[in-house]
């Protein structure tokens, strides 16, 4: 050490008994950035799950929640007047295959329903007609023809 710093550090009062205030300090500077490590770990963290969430709630499918059931597929079939369904602030649009939470296949089957229901109202026919009607489809198993099939109207 030079003149300067010993006569500096006569001056300056101890700060531990052990150890140098160069030391001292050294010391505290390595803790503050273990804990700036640590708290930037729980932040990237946080940040992580936070992104979890969001995402699977987008998608209508929470990892953490076994509430909704198990996983099912559907087509999206509503009455020609409805553009879309839009539920939880996402759209399913027209003949789009879905896979989600069966409490939401659930709420999307009865909405579907409704619209249906609502067409037959509009038609002024009850929904009796639409289901008892004869369909006589036949799918030849040599050319793979389809006859008497279900039309859109």
């Amino acid at each position: 050490m030079t003149e300067k710093t010993q006569k500096a550090e006569a001056d300056e009062p101890r700060l531990h008994p052990d150890l140098t205030n160069e030391e001292f300090k050294a010391a505290q500077a390595k803790a503050r950035a273990k804990i700036i490590a640590d708290r930037k770990k729980v932040a990237a963290k946080m940040v992580e799950e936070q992104e979890i969430r969001r995402l699977a709630d987008e998608e209508n499918m929470r990892p953490d929640d076994d509430t909704g059931g198990d996983l099912v597929t559907i087509q999206i079939d509503i009455a020609p007047y409805a553009p879309n369904i839009t539920l939880d602030g996402r759209q399913y649009w027209p003949g789009q295959i879905v896979t989600c939470k069966r409490r939401v296949a659930d709420s999307l089957r009865e909405i579907m329903f409704n619209t249906w229901r609502h067409e037959h109202t509009l038609k002024d026919e009850p929904l009796t007609q639409f289901y008892q009607r004869q369909r006589l489809t036949k799918v030849s198993m040599k050319s793979g023809a389809v006859s008497n099939a279900p039309t859109g109207a």
